[in-house]
């Protein structure tokens, strides 16, 4: 379903109700619903061929690309206006070979329902949020707001993913960028 336009979505419902007709009803013959099969075809290539050269048209009809991930930064308003969990972008993150944020610069969501993503170079990966399936590793230990950490290094908000370097046993802070206030341990690049 999220791969289908709004018109293709239409022309799926007329047809099915063009087919059914002739095939549930006596009193309707069959060449009426050929009738409506091709009115219905031609109907679609001929709006195909107008929304594809009208480009405010095609962008309300079949949407535009919305950015999941910036600059290794989960952006979830995207997540929320697409209906999608952090799961779900880590899911289609993983499946591109992404193994956690600071490799991603771009990941947007297409309206054919696939994630688009364009990463750093090797040289330009940073510190991030790991997004590793929790039951296939180690669990991931978990800070709050105002904890102390043991170990200097990075951290990532478990929200947003921002990273940021803490000295040893300094206090950790909500983040700045969210207000969340569970942090982890950053993946570091290889």
């Amino acid at each position: 379903m999220g791969q289908l336009s709004t018109l293709e979505l239409a022309i799926i419902i007329c047809f099915g109700s063009a087919v059914g007709d002739p095939m549930m009803g006596k009193d309707v013959p069959v060449i009426h619903g050929m009738v409506v099969i091709t009115t219905v075809a031609l109907l679609q290539t001929a709006a195909e061929w107008i929304i594809n050269r009208d480009k405010r048209l095609e962008a309300f009809m079949e949407g535009q690309a919305d950015a999941l991930v910036k600059d290794g930064l989960i952006i979830n308003k995207s997540l929320d206006k697409n209906n999608l969990s952090h799961e779900d972008l880590y899911r289609f993150l993983r499946s591109k070979g992404i193994e956690q944020l600071g490799q991603v610069k771009n990941a947007f969501f297409e309206t054919s329902g696939l994630v688009s993503v364009w990463c750093y170079p090797k040289q330009e990966i940073i510190p991030g949020l790991g997004i590793h399936p929790d039951q296939h590793f180690p669990e991931p230990e978990i800070l709050s707001a105002g904890s102390q950490h043991l170990q200097e290094g990075y951290y990532s908000c478990r929200n947003c993913g921002f990273t940021q370097y803490f000295p040893m046993q300094q206090s950790l802070k909500p983040c700045p960028k969210c207000d969340a206030t569970e942090w982890s341990k950053s993946v570091e690049p290889f």
